[in-house]
């Protein structure tokens, strides 16, 4: 399904002009936001970059508190990545994938991570003004790496 995807013209967008197809390998559609308002929605190419949580004690804190003794557990969320699920890196093409399975391969320039934090007012996650969800995006984000070579 994602070589299907990998030859169609629809997702096609400039950048520096010069063009690059989007891929969004998430289980949902992406709508991006421009300063105006405007939108345009990537569809999910139907191939899911997934990771799957697992959570582990790491370590146990004694606390005394209250004339009490409070044991509390510390976990670590160990993230598998399925490596299969993702295509090797083509000029021209950018996956947009979760924030974990991105982090899973910081060697990779390729894969864009839809940016929902709050910090950036002008690029942040457009909300719902009712229900605060995530209904949009106004940027992307990537690894360091990106800005270190030319694609």
């Amino acid at each position: 399904m994602i070589n299907e995807f990998l030859n169609q013209d629809k997702e096609m967008f400039m950048s520096d002009d010069r063009p690059v197809k989007l891929i969004n390998m998430t289980p949902h559609p992406i709508t991006f936001y421009d300063e105006n308002n405007n939108t345009f929605t990537i569809e999910t190419s139907g191939e899911v970059a997934r990771t799957s949580k697992m959570p582990t004690v790491v370590d146990r804190l004694r606390v005394e508190a209250n004339g009490m003794t409070f044991t509390i557990p510390v976990i670590e969320t160990l993230h598998h990545v399925d490596h299969k699920r993702l295509p090797p890196e083509k000029k021209g093409v950018f996956y947009i994938v979760s924030g974990f399975f991105a982090d899973a391969f910081p060697e990779r320039q390729d894969l864009l991570v839809p940016n929902t934090a709050e910090t950036l007012s002008n690029l942040s996650g457009v909300r719902d003004p009712e229900t605060r969800k995530i209904i949009g995006i106004r940027a992307m984000r990537t690894n360091s790496k990106y800005r270190q070579t030319t694609r």
